[in-house]
């Protein structure tokens, strides 16, 4: 079983600056070494942000989702992580 994953995690948020966001994710960078790809969808009345991570470890995911739960920036927003593998490369 390969250890590294795709990992997603969206959240929904409505009022999160732009400038912070570009900070967390120098921050998870810097704390992990895991890059991410930040999306994000405004639907209906709902802001959704999705951040991708590519070929990761399930403990770098776990690494992330704590510095997340220690961040002012997330204060009242629940995150939801899911990770899969390549089916090509099982």
């Amino acid at each position: 079983m390969p250890e590294s994953q795709s990992t997603f995690i969206w959240y929904h948020a409505e009022n999160l600056n732009m400038s912070e966001m570009k900070k967390w994710l120098k921050l998870v960078k810097e704390q992990t070494g895991a890059e991410c790809r930040l999306y994000v969808r405004r639907k209906e009345g709902k802001t959704t942000f999705m951040e991708s991570y590519a070929d990761i470890s399930p403990a770098t995911t776990m690494a992330i989702e704590g510095l997340a739960a220690a961040h002012p920036l997330f204060n009242g927003i629940s995150r939801r992580a899911e990770s899969f593998l390549r089916i090509d490369e099982l």
